[in-house]
């Protein structure tokens, strides 16, 4: 599942991929450098995915909503 954020005219993406019993949550930023994280249970995958939108929130990213991404 990807989810889409935008700040300005800046896009980043937040990518969660089943591993096995485990997930992979990656955060691709507007610059293209990325942050893996391996998540060992679907409990705290929802923590986690609670936790890093509220902290693009907070840096100014907004989800993007009704768009097509091309």
């Amino acid at each position: 599942m990807v989810w889409f954020f935008e700040r300005g005219m800046e896009i980043s993406t937040l990518e969660v991929r089943r591993r096995n019993k485990e997930f992979e949550v990656t955060v691709t930023h507007a610059d293209g450098h990325e942050e893996r994280e391996i998540v060992p249970t679907p409990t705290d995958l929802l923590s986690r995915l609670t936790r890093l939108p509220e902290t693009m929130f907070v840096e100014g990213w907004e989800p993007v909503r009704g768009r097509r991404m091309n």
